[in-house]
């Protein structure tokens, strides 16, 4: 249903607005970037404080806002950075930080990368290695690609979050 798609999509709202504005904001392109990532890195501090104290964390949502908040963070302290972080980087960049969040929660959090709710540890830990793996991959993909906003940007993040979901779905049938 309709009201699952907008759910899902509420998990990126950040990154949303951060691509919107940054693509059809107002003036010049370099400054647009530079104050998209402003607006998306004060959306991501907030969000992902939201996402955190959700029972229904999404990992790759998190590793996004982190490259949002670290691109904000670039904006205010060297543009020339900031300029790095989201044109020669990009894609990949935001990829890293999703792979970062992903070995913390896989080391450090019950619920693993693939943020389950359950108390099988190893189940879980065995599927946050492969979602890690993907998550290579993903990066792998998205470095060679990285002139292509879809093929270097879009079609890895997709590809992860219909991973994850399938992951997660393995993991409430052996419940």
């Amino acid at each position: 249903p309709i009201t699952d798609y907008l759910l899902h999509a509420s998990n990126f709202l950040p990154a949303i607005v951060f691509l919107f504005y940054g693509r059809l904001g107002p003036g010049q392109p370099g400054e647009r970037w530079t104050h998209a990532f402003l607006i998306g890195g004060v959306l991501a501090l907030v969000h992902g404080a939201w996402l955190m104290r959700r029972a229904q964390r999404n990992s790759i949502a998190l590793g996004v806002d982190l490259f949002l908040v670290i691109g904000a963070v670039l904006a205010l302290v060297s543009p020339t950075g900031s300029r790095l972080w989201g044109e020669e980087l990009g894609p990949a960049a935001m990829l890293v930080c999703v792979l970062v969040v992903g070995i913390v929660h896989t080391a450090w959090s019950d619920g693993g990368f693939v943020d389950g709710t359950f108390v099988d540890h190893a189940r879980v830990r065995s599927l946050s290695l492969v979602l890690l793996a993907v998550t290579v991959v993903a990066l792998a993909v998205s470095i060679a690609m990285r002139h292509s906003p879809l093929w270097g940007g879009v079609v890895p993040l997709i590809a992860l979050v219909v991973v994850r979901g399938r992951l997660r779905k393995q993991l409430a049938r052996a419940r």
